[in-house]
Parts: C-alpha cells; sequence; structure tokens
C-alpha cells in the first residue's frame, strides 16, 4: 500500500511524497533513513521525488520518517533508557503521532525557499544537504541577507520554525524516581528498528525459499508485508500439522 506524507514546505511547490511499499530489496540494502526516502519515494507530478529529496528540510524529511515508521511498526514507540543515577533500564512508551503533532512549525518561515528573520538577518532553513559541513559553515550557508546570527539564537529560531523529530524526551526512572532526558531520532529509531528486524528477514527468506521454491529476487522483491503474510501461514500449517500429529500418538 503506497503511503502519503504531506509536506509542510515542500521543494519546488511539490509537497506531497508517495512512499512505495518496502520490500526485501530495500531493507536488505540498508541504504540509512534518508536512502529510504530516495528509494521508496514515487515519483509523479507534484510529487517529491529522485534527487529532490537532498532539498527537503530536516523537519519535512522527519515528518516522511515518522509516517514510514508509522506504516511498518505502527503509532506506538517503545524506547530504551538507562538512568544516569542508577544505572537502571527501563523503557519509555509514547504515541510517535502525537510527538509529531506537537512538533510543528510555528509560521514564522515564509517565502520560497523558506527563511525566517533573525534580529537583522535573513535565514533560510537548512536542507538535507546542508548538513554535510560544521555548523560556522552551515550558518554561512543559511545567511541570505544580513550578517551571519549567533549559533544559539539561530539554532532556536530554526527549530521554533521547522521542529525535527529529534529531541529530548523526559522520562522517570522507575527504580529511583530520577527524571531524566533521553536522546530520540526518528531518523536513528527506524535505522535501529529495520537493523534489528534483519534477522528476521533472512529466517523469512530461507522459509519461503524452501517452502515453495522460489529465487531470492523474486522473494526479496515482496513488500515486507506480503512477505510476513507468507512466512506467518507457513509457520501456521506447521504448527497445526504437528499438533495433529500430536494428537495422533498413542
Amino acid at each position: 500500500m503506497v503511503a502519503t506524507v504531506q509536506l509542510v514546505f515542500g521543494c519546488a511547490g511539490a509537497r506531497t511524497m508517495a512512499l512505495a511499499p518496502l520490500s526485501g530489496a530495500d531493507e536488505r540494502a540498508a541504504p540509512g533513513a534518508v536512502g529510504l526516502l530516495r528509494r521508496l519515494a514515487l515519483p509523479g507530478e507534484g510529487w517529491v521525488h529522485g534527487a529532490a529529496i537532498d532539498r527537503l528540510t530536516v523537519g519535512d524529511r522527519d515528518r516522511a520518517l515518522a509516517t514510514l515508521y508509522g506504516q511498518l511498526y505502527g503509532d506506538g514507540v517503545l524506547a530504551d533508557a538507562v538512568c544516569s543515577d542508577c544505572r537502571a533500564n527501563y523503557e519509555i512508551r509514547f504515541s510517535l503521532l502525537e510527538l509529531a503533532r506537537s512538533r510543528q512549525p510555528d509560521g514564522s518561515a515564509q517565502g520560497d525557499p523558506p527563511a525566517v528573520r533573525i534580529g537583522d538577518s535573513h535565514v533560510r532553513l537548512p536542507v538535507l544537504s546542508d548538513l554535510c559541513s560544521s555548523l560556522e559553515r552551515v550558518l554561512a550557508q543559511l545567511t541570505l541577507e544580513g550578517p551571519v546570527p549567533d549559533a544559539d539564537t539561530a539554532a532556536a529560531a530554526l527549530e521554533s520554525a521547522d521542529p525535527a523529530l529529534e529531541l529530548d524526551l523526559t522520562g522517570t526512572c522507575p527504580e529511583c524516581d530520577a527524571t531524566q532526558a533521553t536522546p530520540f531520532s526518528i531518523a536513528r529509531f527506524l535505522e535501529a528498528s529495520l537493523q534489528r528486524d534483519r534477522t528476521f528477514l533472512a529466517r523469512e527468506v530461507h522459509l519461503l525459499a524452501a517452502s515453495y521454491h522460489w529465487s531470492l529476487d523474486a522473494i526479496l522483491g515482496l513488500s515486507r508485508n506480503e512477505r510476513q503474510a507468507y512466512a506467518q501461514l507457513l509457520i501456521a500449517e506447521r504448527g497445526a500439522g504437528l499438533s495433529a500429529a500430536r494428537e495422533a500418538l498413542p
């Protein structure tokens, strides 16, 4: 099923992304979060795809990644945390949809490219291709008019104009009741989730190949949902057969 993402700023007038279903080939390539967007973004009139993805703002990138994560894993997020006081391990649970809704642009960015006023300066929002440089260099690139603003002031204004899903989440340790901030990044979290699932990918490929004698390319060409559905059917049939055999024993 194609997932549609409504972007806030978009690129060159296009404010929609259409993401194809994730396949085993995509998972196996492990291209990273932005690489996945490049692989999955479908071409079409008014759709952001191809090289235009590198011109997305950081907030739009994270909105697209949140949609992709929701398509694969659902809305609930379970993140691991370690208490800095007692070193106990605990979990933070939250709704990704609610988090994304709480991180909306404040409307201060205007124009094309979208930019904000910071004192006497006019500073555009950073896009993905800007992130390869140092902070000082990036600020110099982003400043369209006026002096390069102070880094802390600029960071706060740009964050309000286009919030990313990269922030500190507040949690309370269940062991010692210490409250602390745990860093969260949708890009890193999605990458870690897919990396964890690569073990299941190998098992599912093996199961389908052994049962149906399909080629590796054919299995990897299936969408993730299709592959998992076939694997679950095979596992259920094997389980039913084993139960019947046990019942037939004297």
